[in-house]
């Protein structure tokens, strides 16, 4: 009885594991990608916790506990790594949560694009508030940045520039240009933000490039 109940606890450690070290390439792939990446390993994690608090684990557990099986119970509270990793992911929450990207993914018209930027640039600083990485915070903006500029591509695809009067081509080029103005002027609040909060890490003696 004790070597079957050994066995699913080793097995069941191993496959929570595989879930606590997912991770992806922030560089890849689109800005959406990473926030839901976050929320979805969230969930996926409180489910995780939420079994390992039921009355089967916890039995099975406590039977390995007093048939001094302590090698195998320590394995899985320590080895699986459930608690460090639902400590990352709550933190990160604070960013990843309610992120206001869509706006800017269904923008239909310049206006609306810059405004979805000051929406997302504001956002982004509630980075303070965790320990997100901020080299993966970089890849973050660079990722937002590639979604701009389909968003744009998509916009001005449908105002035909070759075809309507100087005025209007004129005034959409005003629109574009103030668009590119909020990217720099609020990518720079942001940056010099991270700059900050990379120097007080580096103070505390804190890697702030992890993960």
């Amino acid at each position: 009885k004790q070597w079957y109940q050994r066995r699913v606890a080793i097995t069941a450690g191993r496959e929570v594991q595989k879930v606590t070290q997912l991770d992806r390439d922030p560089s890849s792939g689109t800005a959406i990608q990473e926030i839901s990446f976050w929320l979805n390993l969230e969930r996926a994690l409180r489910n995780i916790q939420e079994k390992c608090d039921s009355v089967d684990v916890t039995l099975t557990l406590e039977v390995l506990r007093l048939g001094r099986r302590f090698h195998v119970t320590v394995k899985f509270d320590t080895d699986t790594g459930l608690k460090s990793a639902l400590e990352t992911v709550n933190d990160y929450q604070n960013l990843m949560k309610d992120f206001p990207l869509n706006d800017l993914l269904s923008a239909t018209d310049l206006v609306t694009i810059k405004i979805s930027l000051v929406a997302i640039f504001t956002h982004l600083k509630k980075i303070r508030t965790t320990k997100y990485p901020i080299q993966r915070a970089l890849k973050l903006i660079e990722a937002i940045s590639k979604d701009l500029t389909n968003q744009l591509l998509k916009v001005l695809g449908t105002r035909r520039l070759m075809h309507i009067t100087f005025d209007e081509f004129e005034k959409t080029m005003v629109l574009a240009h103030n668009v590119f103005q909020t990217w720099d002027d609020e990518y720079e609040k942001v940056n010099q933000l991270l700059r900050e909060i990379s120097r007080r890490k580096k103070e505390k003696g804190t890697d702030a490039t992890l993960r």
